[in-house]
């Protein structure tokens, strides 16, 4: 018996409208200060607006985010009891939102509680639906259901991993007009971590033909727009389809997992604070080898 996850994913121009379909008034937008001062929130809360639902924002997630702004997160969810919760952002963003998803609807729970051995967890939803609205075309957390979120442990900043099943957002909404703004860098950075989401993914023990099918058609799409993208920021069709490729990596990781590059990325990341996507883009290559390599020869 194998399972293949994935929220209800919504795209291309003009998704944010389907906020409307979604049922439930009171909205809790968990998001940093840059996609506010972006405009993006507004963007948001514009749509909201139209469709007469209420919400109350939340921006101060940071990048790599820790145990203590969850909580302070959590809290503030907690007062205003929504019955939808939105994570307008990257992956930090996501990975926040999704935690305070679970302690929301289990308030006696601590972050060590989430984990994968909780058939309590497969109840989420209850109390608020989840809706991930990516700002960046690269995490793929929109669709996973893993979060790290950093704690300060042993005179050091350690990730912990949260992960359950549970955790996939109710829905994904992939709008293009988010990444349209995206800089030359943040672009280039997300999408390395997409692709490497997509190439480490086949090769893993967990891989099958659902994530493969998917790692292959997000592979293609990333060399196709990222090129295109990175001559023109602005063209509307490659950005659309990279920021699909992104969520199609994500289903494609998040069902079949990803390897060393990873491993690797995430030791990086948290002692040198490095971007994700250029700490497992920089390393691709010896990653891609490793695996190409068979393990019984010398090569």
């Amino acid at each position: 018996m194998w399972f293949f996850f994935s929220p209800n994913i919504i795209y291309g121009p003009d998704s944010l409208d389907f906020m409307e379909k979604i049922s439930g008034g009171k909205c809790f937008i968990i998001t940093d200060k840059v996609v506010k001062d972006l405009g993006y929130l507004k963007t948001l809360t514009d749509v909201l607006d139209k469709f007469g639902k209420e919400y109350e924002v939340f921006d101060d997630v940071v990048p790599d985010p820790r145990e203590e702004g969850v909580l302070k997160a959590r809290e503030q969810c907690l007062k205003y009891s929504p019955d939808i919760i939105i994570a307008l952002g990257g992956g930090s963003v996501m990975d926040t939102a999704k935690v305070v998803w679970v302690l929301y609807e289990f308030p006696d729970f601590t972050l060590d509680d989430i984990h994968l051995f909780r058939n309590d967890l497969y109840d989420m939803g209850k109390k608020a639906k989840m809706v991930a609205i990516p700002t960046t075309s690269g995490t793929g957390a929109e669709t996973t259901f893993v979060t790290v979120i950093s704690r300060y442990e042993d005179e050091i900043w350690k990730k912990y991993f949260y992960i359950h099943k549970g955790l996939i957002p109710t829905y994904a909404i992939v709008d293009p007009i988010f990444p349209m703004g995206m800089p030359t860098e943040l672009t280039v950075n997300t999408a390395f971590d997409a692709l490497a989401h997509s190439i480490e993914g086949l090769g893993t023990l967990w891989r099958n033909e659902f994530s493969d099918a998917l790692a292959l058609k997000a592979i293609e799409l990333i060399f196709k727009y990222l090129p295109v993208i990175y001559k023109d920021g602005k063209n509307q069709e490659a950005r659309d389809f990279l920021h699909q490729a992104a969520t199609i990596a994500g289903l494609a990781f998040g069902n079949g997992q990803v390897h060393i590059g990873h491993t690797l990325g995430h030791s990086w990341g948290s002692m040198y604070h490095v971007h994700h996507g250029k700490s497992v883009g920089i390393i691709m290559k010896y990653v891609t080898q490793f695996i190409l390599n068979d393990p019984d020869k010398d090569d």
